[in-house]
């Protein structure tokens, strides 16, 4: 009864805080009288838990205001009435930095520094901010493609790990809340749909094909579309798709269609005799034509790259930013139901719900991606060989890049080729991510075998990772 009554209170208190931010002019209604959309004139950020420091002002005051009018949910009194059901919550959230810039969102799944986070949204060298203050630097230990997560892994051993709601996912018309590591939430929203599926869109790249003697020829280019992007043209003849030789308009056609809207690919063509490469970002078939839906939904801000592709989401109608997706959503109790995906449209979000993430979750905790929780001397022991063999190799590695450049710039001197350029610059991106994750490895090697050298040496301060 306690909980029924705890339940309905803070529906009624919301409802009552709703009401009150309706009946609210807009900034702009104060000043003139003329009750236009408040996101014209927003100055400050309604949410003063969120940290945009890097985001242009005329952003926050668009992207902001547009929340403020969204049904009233992200004034302040609104997201007070939710302020006990992410108290827990906010502890084991994350904000995912890459640089000066925050790219996603994280949810602490153990205390011993594993974080989940939205994988396609992730840039190299990632770092977290914890609601404590503290910004640790983050290992990529694994992603997983159908859900689009990644699994991080911090220097810590004292993080709160997030309160999961096992049962069913809550019903169609339940209150949702996305945490923030402020005390305020992130946005509050209503579960839209029961789960459901999310398709996968077809991958293209905007261009016609006829088959050639030598490969597959290029009939037309659409406009705005990842070929032109790439400078592809009419009569360039592809000859290869990722390093694969391609025969016939078949082919190169299922290749494409086998892969997903923002993958990467590389193509070999002949132009005027000559080979060349270029890369191009797949897209989804609906982003080559006008449509009306497209354009609703990007009036209220940029959507997830990724936001499609999922056996089962839940959907909700609380408006994020695609760098808050990775993040908790949690009930009116404070359990998280799931972790938020996807921004698919002006006011949906997806979800991903508790059944959809158990065994990812299992696979974590039976150790398949490095130890969870406390290690005994046994798998201490083990990790420390893993990590000087992994050393090994990446030191290997890093070596044989190293004189692949020097040779690769050497070759560019001799000749003007951009194909040259184009494989010299693969090759020291290639370089930047083995130096990366071989500094990462060593830093893990130094905290087992030195722990109170690196306790030391960690971050206490809130600064921005740029700025420490």
């Amino acid at each position: 009864m306690a909980v029924g009554r705890r339940r309905v209170g803070m529906g009624v208190l919301a409802l009552l805080a709703i009401g009150f931010a309706l009946a609210q002019p807009s900034v702009q209604a104060h000043q003139t009288g003329d009750l236009t959309p408040g996101w014209v004139v927003q100055e400050d950020s309604p949410n003063p838990s969120r940290d945009d420091s890097e985001e242009p002002r005329s952003w926050r005051r668009l992207w902001w205001g547009f929340q403020e009018n969204n049904n009233g949910r992200a004034h302040r009194s609104v997201r007070e009435a939710f302020q006990s059901a992410i108290r827990q919550a906010a502890a084991s959230t994350v904000k995912i930095y890459c640089g000066r810039v925050q790219v996603a969102q994280g949810t602490v799944i153990d205390s011993h520094g594993w974080i989940l986070t939205k994988a396609s949204e992730l840039k190299s060298n990632p770092e977290c901010r914890f609601a404590d203050g503290r910004t640790l630097p983050a290992e990529l230990v694994t992603e997983n493609s159908e859900l689009d997560l990644a699994l991080l892994r911090v220097p810590a051993s004292d993080l709160v790990p997030i309160a999961w709601r096992t049962g069913d996912p809550p019903a169609a018309g339940s209150w949702l809340v996305s945490p923030d590591t402020g005390q305020l939430p992130l946005a509050i929203g209503v579960v839209s749909n029961e789960p459901r599926a999310i398709p996968m869109p077809r991958a293209v790249l905007g261009i016609m094909l006829a088959n050639a003697e030598n490969g597959v020829r290029i009939t037309s280019v659409m406009e705005g579309s990842p070929a032109e992007e790439a400078g592809l043209k009419a009569d360039d003849v592809v000859v290869e798709l990722d390093g694969k030789a391609v025969s016939s308009q078949e082919e190169l056609v299922n290749a494409i269609r086998a892969r997903r809207p923002g993958d990467q690919v590389t193509l070999a063509f002949l132009r005027e005799g000559e080979k060349r490469t270029v890369t191009a970002r797949l897209v989804e078939i609906d982003r080559l034509g006008p449509s009306r839906e497209r354009f609703q939904n990007a009036l209220g801000g940029p959507l997830s790259q990724r936001r499609w592709g999922f056996a089962e989401v839940l959907e909700h109608d609380s408006v994020l930013r695609p760098s808050d997706c990775g993040g908790p959503v949690v009930d009116i109790d404070g359990k998280a139901v799931g972790i938020n995906i996807a921004r698919a449209g002006r006011v949906v979000t997806y979800a991903l719900p508790y059944r959809v993430l158990a065994p990812f979750l299992e696979e974590v905790k039976s150790g398949k991606f490095g130890p969870a929780g406390e290690l005994n001397e046994k798998q201490l022991a083990v990790r420390v060989h893993q990590l000087r063999q992994t050393i090994q190799e990446l030191t290997r590695q890093v070596d044989r890049l190293a004189k692949q450049i020097e040779e690769k710039k050497h070759a560019s001197s001799q000749q003007d080729s951009s194909n040259a350029d184009n494989e010299l610059s693969q090759l020291e991106k290639a370089m930047a991510e083995a130096k990366s994750r071989l500094e990462r490895t060593l830093a893990e090697l130094r905290r087992y075998e030195n722990p109170e050298e690196v306790s030391q040496e960690m971050p206490a301060s809130g600064d921005p990772p740029a700025n420490r």
